[in-house]
């Protein structure tokens, strides 16, 4: 088997777990609605995503790291994540064109597809595959209900919003700039809970202003329950500009799921 897929593959590997609870916020509640609207105007600006990025994939103590891997996000439609050798050959493709998610192994000329499961399977994190390009552009996921959102913060503007998305919460921590001109929400992590269960959380590093648009520059995907941890480095960030369409579907023969 290839090395990068049992790399993966080994990080789906689950056995059962403590997932951690669903803390109470002991923050002051404030009114919502600024906040909400700040956090969708930034989702709406954020239109493509073209990067090189260094990612490493952990579960339980196991660690593969790829230090050249090619991302591409349009808004949360599609993505393509490529990852090369040291000599700049591919060594896997994982393409969503919104419809179905695609693999493609080096030296291999067929198509896999993984189905709805795959991200589960091959990286270990359950979400959908919006889900994932929200958290690598430092968004919250289409979708997300705020019509009952609430939001709590400190004096000093930390704040942390809280959104419905399906039978899924969520809670978005972050600074609260409310003096810019329709308010600036700077996300510093990102959790989802199922009840009381934390299914996962992104945690986001240094912000670089890019064409005006505040960009995480570090993100740490992790799922605690399931010691599954990915980590992403961005470099060489090209934001909001064209992308070609074809790029996102795979090209070669239909094969098996992996």
């Amino acid at each position: 088997m290839k090395p990068f897929l049992s790399a993966l593959l080994a990080a789906a590997l689950f056995l059962p777990a403590c997932f951690p609870r669903k803390p109470a916020i002991t923050l002051p509640e404030v009114p919502a609605e600024t906040m909400v609207r700040a956090l969708e105007y930034r989702r709406q600006s954020f239109t493509t995503l073209s990067a090189l990025a260094s990612v490493q994939v952990a579960r339980k103590g196991r660690r593969r790291a790829f230090d050249t891997v090619g991302i591409l996000l349009e808004s949360q439609k599609q993505f393509r994540i490529e990852a090369f050798s040291p000599l700049g050959q591919p060594l896997v493709t994982l393409a969503w064109n919104g419809r179905e998610l695609q693999l493609k192994m080096a030296g291999d000329d067929k198509i896999q597809t993984p189905g709805p499961a795959g991200l589960e399977r091959l990286l270990g994190l359950r979400m959908e595959m919006h889900v994932l390009s929200a958290l690598l552009s430092g968004n919250i996921p289409e979708g997300s209900d705020t019509s009952a959102a609430r939001a709590f913060c400190r004096q000093d503007s930390t704040c942390v919003v809280e959104l419905g998305r399906g039978a899924s919460l969520s809670r978005v921590w972050g600074v609260f700039s409310p003096r810019e001109s329709s308010g600036r929400f700077t996300m510093t992590a990102y959790e989802e809970y199922q009840g009381e269960r934390l299914l996962f959380r992104a945690q986001y590093g240094p912000m670089e202003s890019i064409r005006g648009y505040l960009f995480p520059m570090n993100i740490t995907i992790e799922s605690p329950g399931r010691s599954v941890k990915l980590a992403v480095e961005y470099s060489d960030v090209e934001l909001n500009g064209p992308l070609e369409s074809g790029r996102f579907t795979l090209s070669g023969r239909k094969g098996p799921a992996p």
